[in-house]
């Protein structure tokens, strides 16, 4: 009779004895994905979009007699 045992007995108990909910992992990156963003993921992306815009080099801001020039400009 161990074929007609219960797939999710072991689940039950942890849920009955200890208030455990087991989830799959498609739930809880959903969860995790409309999670707000931490301050390092903030800075992270503020870096990415840096390097991404001065291509990781050295920006260097010219002033001129007509202003300012901008790398890339």
């Amino acid at each position: 009779g161990a074929e007609a045992a219960d797939p999710n007995a072991r689940d039950q108990v942890d849920f009955e004895g200890a208030g455990i909910v087991h989830r799959n992992e498609a739930f809880a990156d959903r969860v995790l994905a409309n999670a707000p963003p931490t301050d390092e993921a903030r800075r992270l992306a503020e870096e990415e979009a840096i390097r991404r815009a001065t291509g990781g080099g050295e920006v260097i801001i010219e002033r001129g007699d007509r202003g300012f020039k901008l790398p890339g400009t």
